[in-house]
């Protein structure tokens, strides 16, 4: 019985090391420590250097040679995880030569990927080459497709490191081939087809070729969205978004994307295309969840707002930065965000405030050592001290700013030398070999020729011996034959009566336990049958109680001309509901969007009714903005929600909310995320939260009111209490509040999205109508537009004729 002494304990650990203690066979034992080295090896490589020596040692008793290549291997990488690279290296060349001695060619290849990254940390960039170009060599005798789409990946890596970026397009097209040639198409097969297009682009970039590099992100956006990968969504958006800034130069994108995006160093040309470059910051935004990745996003943001002189909004933005730079604890990205900061108020002529943020920035940059930011804050607070009349200390900065710049430049220099260095060596190493290819050939077609001229005499020589036995063995041949056919005949019926036997107890056999098998498929598939029917049952009792607390439409019928509630579950119960309540001449009306669909929506949208109700309830005076603010206090309290349980609980819900006085028309509305459509003839003054579209031919305009940016629930930023828009409705005009269900309506044929904007046309087109037919257009477009498949979230639209 084997004991091993580790200090990582889980269930998974501990049943291996149970197997490991009681199987009798060696060859599972070898191949249970080589899985528990695996699960060990991060968080105590001692304990797993222990585990993968004692399987060297049974792997090497029993002669196990595939086992002990595999834990050579393994220890190659835990050495590695150590520092210890020289050593990695030296026993996966072992692993390396015990597969090859086998034949093992698939396995063998595996290894030397792996010593190609050992390589490639040691700075060994051609050696790392050499062991990736044998691992291809091997994978194609082995036909082993997915490993070689890996192998190509890292290649092409390397090659764009030192500069050879043909080289690595080819590696990336030849990946790309194999993926679509050999039919590898899983979700993983497509996420990685989609990196293997955003690193072509990412090649094109260092190339200077804008056109390419947009056409190659776009293609990986296009997969990005179909398997929905969120981060890598966000990712393109925010190099698209780069690539607009400007299209006269382009950054080095294996630079940091906080540092290129926020080098506030340079003298951008006058011909930006900020306002492109926003909506890609902004689409990034939206995908993003991970912070730092959400730092970048609000940085470049806030760049570009500054560049079309939105101070106000470049504020916001670079303070949310701040905010969560401070919260995760991020040196770099406060230090990125207090010169942004420094950098606007130098813009807006407020250098006495700019200092404040500029001499914090410079405290950190020195802190962390950052060059590249160390740069950009001197140069800016060289100028703010400039313009304050503090000269002597505007000229230290500036020389810092200088010294920076040349630090800076020296160190490209260096890079591109070293790139062009391992350039030649490798080209001088090609061309070494080519030589020794040709030499080779030569010398194999000398030996061809003496083995030809060998074999031919043989020939001769074996003719005139056969010629003269051919007659007196001819036939000695037949007799032979003619004996061995018949003892041959005789075998055989022998054989097939025995096989005869042999497949006729078989046959029962089999059919005694299909029988069996039988029995059990039939009692489980009843016991599942009775399970889904309990579940159905379960949930559809779940309807009956969500729609009994759905609240009556009354209040429209009595104070409006005509209305619509358009309401589709996704599944049978909903996370999206619709609320309405008169409470003296006012009437109150919801279109909300809870977290989740299905059961958990539900449970939110009856946590949201019942708040909605208290609230309205309780208060005398009655005003959109005071309700939302009133519900988010509410549902946090219940849900247990602050800044510290961000990440574990976000659950709430976005809402648009109507406060309509049926004495005066006046109408007040109050949202976060969910929108406010209001169709009518007469012209509205608008501002920065109301935004119009109209049609060609059409009288009528549509007014978008914006809700604010918001949930009911807790928030990334600090809350501040929601704003109302109040309007005056007339006769005729038409009021639509909706959750996101619609517009996000998803075509899987064409893999589109309906979107808003289509959702307006719609709208506009079918004014004129009642709202019963505009309700029936709605759900005809619906029915064309998901084409019988699965929708993919709740819907609610409520349509209000004055």
């Amino acid at each position: 019985v084997l004991s091993l002494k580790l200090t990582a304990q889980t269930p998974e650990i501990d049943s291996l090391r149970n197997i490991v203690n009681t199987t009798q066979i060696d060859t599972v034992k070898v191949n249970t420590l080589i899985l528990l080295s695996q699960k060990i090896r991060r968080t105590s490589t001692e304990d797993a250097l222990d585990t993968i020596n004692l399987c060297v040692q049974i792997a090497e008793n029993v002669k196990f040679n595939y086992g002990l290549a595999e834990a050579y291997k393994e220890k190659g990488i835990a050495l590695y995880m150590t520092g210890q690279i020289d050593s990695a290296i030296r026993y996966s060349y072992i692993a390396v030569e015990i597969h090859e001695n086998h034949h093992e060619y698939a396995a063998a290849a595996r290894v030397y990927n792996n010593i190609g990254i050992y390589y490639r940390n040691q700075g060994k960039l051609q050696e790392s080459i050499n062991s990736l170009l044998k691992a291809i060599e091997l994978l194609e005798k082995a036909d082993d497709k997915q490993t070689l789409v890996a192998i190509y990946i890292n290649l092409s890596n390397i090659y764009r490191n030192i500069g050879n970026f043909q080289k690595a397009l080819e590696c990336n097209f030849s990946a790309l081939d194999i993926l679509d040639n050999y039919e590898l198409k899983n979700s993983n097969d497509s996420l990685q087809t989609a990196h293997i297009y955003k690193s072509i682009a990412n090649i094109y970039t260092d190339q200077k070729d804008i056109e390419q590099a947009e056409i190659n992100y776009n293609k990986a956006l296009e997969i990005y969205f179909q398997v929905y990968s969120p981060s890598d969504i966000g990712d393109i958006y925010l190099n698209l978004g780069v690539l607009q800034r400007d299209k006269s130069f382009i950054y080095p994108f294996n630079t940091p994307i906080i540092k290129l995006s926020h080098d506030f160093s340079k003298k951008l040309p006058s011909n930006f295309n900020y306002l492109k470059a926003k909506e890609y910051y902004l689409k990034a935004l939206n995908y993003y969840q991970n912070k730092n990745k959400i730092i970048t996003a609000c940085l470049n943001i806030g760049e570009a707002y500054t560049k079309l002189k939105d101070f106000d909004s470049a504020f916001i933005y670079y303070n949310q930065a701040l905010l969560l730079s401070k919260e995760i604890g991020d040196g770099r990205g406060i230090a990125i965000s207090l010169t942004a900061f420094g950098t606007l108020n130098n813009d807006q002529d407020n250098f006495s405030e700019a200092i404040k943020y500029l001499s914090e920035a410079i405290e950190i940059a020195e802190e962390i050592g950052d060059i590249s930011i160390l740069l950009s804050v001197s140069e800016a607070y060289s100028l703010s001290l400039k313009m304050t009349g503090n000269y002597k200390k505007a000229l230290e900065m500036h020389e810092l700013y200088k010294q920076m710049n040349d630090s800076i430049f020296n160190t490209n220099n260096e890079r591109s030398l070293t790139q062009m260095s391992m350039s030649y060596e490798f080209e001088k190493e090609k061309e070494q070999a080519q030589l020794k290819h040709q030499e080779e050939i030569k010398r194999q077609k000398i030996i061809q020729k003496f083995s030809f001229a060998v074999l031919l005499l043989t020939i001769l020589i074996l003719i005139s011996v056969f010629s003269s036995l051919r007659i007196k063995k001819r036939k000695n041949r037949e007799l032979k034959k003619m004996n061995a056919e018949i003892m041959q005949q005789k075998e055989e019926i022998e054989t097939q009566r025995d096989e005869i036997e042999a497949q006729k107890d078989k046959i029962e056999a089999q059919s005694r336990e299909l029988e069996k098998q039988r029995d059990i498929a039939i009692k489980r598939g009843d016991e599942i049958e009775f399970q889904k029917k309990e579940i159905e049952a379960s949930i559809r009792y779940a309807l009956r109680i969500q729609e009994a607390v759905l609240p009556t439409i009354e209040p429209l019928k009595t104070n409006f001309n005509d209305f619509f509630i358009f309401f589709k579950p996704k599944d049978i119960v909903s996370g999206d509901f619709y609320w309405t309540l008169q409470k003296n001449n006012k009437v109150i009306a919801v279109a909300a969007d809870c977290t989740g669909h299905g059961v958990p929506g539900a449970f939110m949208s009856m946590l949201g009714i019942t708040f909605l109700n208290q609230i309205v309830g309780q208060k005398t005076e009655l005003n959109s903005d005071t309700i939302l603010n009133k519900l988010r206090q509410m549902v946090m309290k219940s849900l247990k929600q602050n800044a510290e349980a961000m990440e574990t609980s976000r659950d709430g819900m976005d809402i648009a909310l109507l406060v309509y006085n049926s004495e005066t028309q006046i109408l007040e509305y109050s949202g976060d995320y969910n929108w406010m459509f209001l169709i009518t003839k007469r012209e509205i003054e608008k501002n920065k939260k109301i935004r119009t579209y109209s049609l060609d031919n059409q009288e009528k305009t549509l007014y978008e009111f914006r809700a604010d940016r918001m949930p009911i629930g807790v928030f990334i930023i600090e809350m501040q209490d929601f704003s109302k828009h109040t309007i005056k409705l007339e006769k005729d005009d038409r009021i639509y509040i909706f959750s996101d269900g619609y517009p996000d309506m998803y075509d899987r044929e064409k893999g589109l999205k309906f979107t808003t904007q289509m959702f307006k046309e719609l709208l506009l087109e079918t004014s004129d109508v009642d709202m019963k037919s505009q309700s029936d257009k709605l759900e005809e477009v619906y029915i064309h537009w998901c084409r019988g498949g699965k929708q993919i979230d709740d819907i609610i639209v409520i349509g209000i004729e004055v």
